[in-house]
């Protein structure tokens, strides 16, 4: 839960950066956007993997680390944070839809993918149940909502307990996401 405002904090130094560009004309206000076009889950949980320098795979720290990213394509193991963390990230693409126009979930099958297949069956991922909802649910337009929420703290870290969007029809009919990231207390 602690990572699941990284996101928005990374599409908001982009949205900056752009927005720093067409002050300077640089580039023509409203020409770039932002597309993810590759999203996944688990790559988050695993700090220090992505390198700037060239990597060596035979170093120990490197091999560990490899191994701790690759425990993440073990099925069993996604729950209820992931399918929370899957609605952060996506509040954070809506809240910030102006500059976000792509943010597409890869893969869709096995390895991180919401659905795992394999010869008994098929596994939905507690992620799948949060993108089901979001395609099911979410009305057109995007409303601005204001949230004021606790934190919840872990050691240096912080994250508001409570993540929200509104969106809207044409009709005026609304519909609010809460996610609620606290393990134990109810909204």
């Amino acid at each position: 839960m602690m990572l699941s405002e990284k996101p928005e904090s990374y599409i908001r130094s982009v949205i900056s950066q752009i927005k720093t560009a067409e002050t300077k004309g640089q580039i023509e206000k409203g020409k770039i956007k932002i597309a993810f076009d590759e999203w996944n889950l688990r790559s988050w949980h695993h700090p220090g993997f992505q390198r700037f320098e060239k990597v060596d795979y035979d170093d120990p720290e490197i091999i560990k680390l490899i191994e701790a990213r690759d425990i993440s394509l073990e099925p069993s193991i996604y729950n209820l944070s992931d399918a929370l963390f899957s609605a952060s990230f996506l509040n954070s693409c809506l809240r910030n839809s102006e500059y976000v126009t792509m943010a597409n979930i890869a893969p869709l099958v096995n390895q991180t993918g919401p659905l795992y297949v394999y010869p008994e069956g098929i596994v939905k991922r507690t992620h799948f149940h949060t993108l089901e909802m979001y395609v099911n649910d979410l009305e057109k337009f995007v409303g601005r909502v204001d949230i004021n929420s606790s934190k919840l703290t872990n050691g240096k870290d912080s994250v508001s307990v409570i993540d929200a969007i509104a969106t809207v029809n044409k009709s005026g009919e609304k519909w609010l996401f809460l996610v609620n990231r606290h393990p134990s207390k109810k909204l």
